[in-house]
């Protein structure tokens, strides 16, 4: 299709305003095709959408292990003790937390500066994809942090805070204090990226006749349209997204005021802690729902620029990019796989040395 006209911004925003039956009449695959621009597909890739999801996976699993297994099932239920088999995992958890940060800050500064540079629209399938990875590693951070209790265990379901856990040193002050504002710039830059997709929530009545129009004329990109926010579709309103930080945010301050409020000594704990266990393990299924739900958004957004470019923006091949995105938790992944195989020798060792032990005696 050739579209040989430039719409601007200020212009598409003038016909948005414009009554429904008018805009209607108005609406072409033309004028559609310069709301749904192209844009970058770097995000819709192949090889950042597998990273986006090794991210997700590995925060669920570390959220599984670190916070349900050994802090929230044994508050609740007493008589639970968290296997010992999987400690290997919470033994590499501050490498995942990091690698999170890491990770998840470049993102989030990435998506703003691209947000920030362009001149005109960058088009909805870019600036959805923008907003859900955002949102995809921020959740997957944020789930990450909430299971990281180095010096904690539960006995008999009460709080135990290990003697000699992590000792805090001023080195280790330093790097928590760099941790947290590091999170505190990355979530900053995060939202900052997805305010600016705002002016799509200016669109809604224009997104709304375009999908009507792909759908009624049948074309092969309807499946994938993004619809405004009564739609039912996707959406890349911010509106959509307030539930969803709010959880994020109020889960990591009740999760700040259990650590800070929690002492160092064996005590019964009162009812706020098992309170904010409950409160937090809840908020925290309800983030990893919204977090695989812009998942499944940005393989929608993947689809429809696939859609509607085919092979023009290459999301399939793997590039140079593409390849290094998954491979950046490689390191994890391998320390993970070396302490596993040690866990599982020192097992044996010891089973051995049981089976000498009744031998000799």
């Amino acid at each position: 299709m050739n579209c040989t006209f430039d719409v601007s911004y200020l212009k598409i925003l003038s016909l948005n305003n414009l009554p429904e039956s008018e805009l209607a009449t108005l609406v072409s695959e033309c004028l559609c095709m310069q709301v749904y621009k192209n844009g970058s597909a770097d995000l819709t890739g192949i090889g950042v959408i597998v990273a986006l999801l090794m991210q997700l996976i590995i925060a669920i699993f570390f959220w599984i292990v670190g916070w349900l297994d050994e802090i929230a099932i044994p508050v609740i239920w007493k008589s639970y003790s968290p296997r010992s088999y999987l400690q290997w995992v919470t033994n590499h958890h501050g490498t995942c937390l990091w690698t999170q940060l890491v990770i998840t800050f470049t993102l989030c500064l990435a998506g703003l500066i691209r947000e920030t540079q362009r001149a005109d629209i960058t088009g909805v399938y870019e600036s959805a994809s923008i907003l859900d990875s955002i949102i995809v590693s921020l959740l997957s951070l944020y789930l990450t942090t909430l299971s990281f209790f180095p010096d904690l265990c539960i006995v008999n379901g009460n709080f135990r805070f290990i003697k000699n856990g992590p000792k805090k040193t001023a080195l280790f002050r330093e790097r928590t204090v760099f941790f947290y504002v590091s999170s505190v710039m990355t979530t900053a830059f995060g939202l900052f990226a997805i305010l600016i997709t705002f002016w799509g929530a200016q669109m809604e009545n224009l997104l709304q006749q375009c999908a009507d129009f792909a759908d009624r004329e049948n074309l092969p990109w309807k499946a994938a349209a993004i619809k405004p926010m009564h739609g039912n579709g996707s959406g890349v309103f911010v509106t959509e997204y307030i539930s969803t930080t709010s959880s994020a945010l109020l889960s990591l301050v009740l999760w700040f005021s259990m650590r800070l409020l929690s002492t160092n000594e064996q005590i019964q704990p009162p009812k706020w802690r098992r309170v904010f266990v409950i409160l937090i393990t809840g908020l925290s299924i309800y983030l990893i729902y919204e977090a695989c739900k812009s998942f499944g958004d940005l393989l929608n957004e993947r689809q429809g620029m696939d859609l509607l470019w085919k092979d023009q923006i290459g999301q399939n091949v793997w590039g140079i990019g593409q390849i290094a995105a998954p491979l950046s938790w490689a390191p994890l992944i391998v320390d993970m796989a070396f302490g596993l195989i040690e866990q599982c020798n020192s097992k044996s060792d010891k089973e051995e040395d049981t089976k000498l032990y009744v031998y000799v005696c």
